[in-house]
């Protein structure tokens, strides 16, 4: 097995033999295939730059998962990366460190350096956008709570704790705790981040339900339909992550959107009750 291995990194690089990507792959499959992990971790690598073998990100990330999950350093730095830049499965940063840690223990130079800078500019400017939008969400929601406890004041009451528990599930996140590595804790962020995009909108757009509840109804479904049409089971299994964070932050939006758009019209039917009740009576 190792030596299958290593005729297949002599073939690659030309050493004792004529330099031969096909040869290279043959051997390192072979190799592979009985759980080699300097192998299978090659394997990707030639998957990966499309040596000798088209270049399939997907496959990469099959033959560094396989090796990553033995416990090869090299291989767990790959599979971060790969995480890291979105390459043959969605971007998920959590996931990436989570990685990145695993093969830093172990000394891998590159993991510890992509620990130190795995927060991206993009990522600093999303973190900022989010911070800075449930912010407003609160200041509003306080500032609409004022006067006799009433429905007004439930509500802004509500937006506050849902507004408050997002804000804690990002710095979870940020600072990669624990429980922000599974995926019923992405779900949630996912969820609650629909629920307060759609209650800012309606900070800055107050008649936004109806048109953002019917927005979030078109996506999710369109969403759904393409992804049934355009995705294979061979490629849907890296993307259900992709899929069910999608899914969860157009449903969060259509929560608030839905419940502004009932409390509407039960206001409305009250008021129309009491103008009813409050009209003189004709004799």
């Amino acid at each position: 097995m190792k030596a299958q291995g290593f005729l297949g990194y002599m073939y690659y690089n030309g050493k004792g033999a004529p330099q031969d990507n096909a040869e290279a792959i043959r051997w390192y499959r072979k190799a592979a295939d009985l759980g080699n992990v300097m192998a299978q971790d090659n394997l990707g690598y030639m998957y990966f730059e499309g040596k000798g073998v088209p270049q399939d990100y997907v496959e990469a990330v099959r033959w560094f998962r396989k090796a990553a999950d033995q416990g090869y350093a090299k291989a767990q730095y790959d599979l971060g990366y790969m995480y890291s830049q979105g390459k043959g499965l969605p971007p998920d940063h959590a996931e990436a460190a989570r990685w990145f840690r695993k093969a830093a223990k172990q000394g891998d130079t590159k993991a510890q350096r992509a620990l130190k800078t795995r927060l991206s500019t993009p990522s600093k400017v999303l973190i900022t956008i989010e911070f800075l939008g449930t912010i407003l969400l609160l200041v509003s929601s306080y500032r609409s709570a004022g006067g006799a406890f009433g429905p007004q004041q439930r509500t802004a009451i509500v937006k506050e704790l849902l507004g408050l528990s997002y804000l804690v599930l990002v710095c979870m996140g940020l600072f990669q705790m624990g429980v922000a590595q599974t995926n019923a804790f992405r779900f949630t962020k996912n969820l609650l981040a629909g629920m307060v995009l759609a209650m800012l909108i309606s900070v800055i757009w107050q008649q936004s339900a109806k048109s953002v509840l019917r927005i979030s109804g078109m996506l999710f479904v369109a969403f759904n339909l393409y992804a049934i049409a355009h995705y294979d089971v061979k490629h849907f299994a890296p993307a259900i992550r992709m899929f069910y964070l999608t899914n969860a932050l157009l449903i969060g939006m259509a929560i608030p959107s839905a419940a502004a758009v009932w409390l509407a019209a039960k206001t409305y039917q009250e008021g129309q009750s009491r103008s009813g009740q409050a009209a003189p009576s004709q004799t």
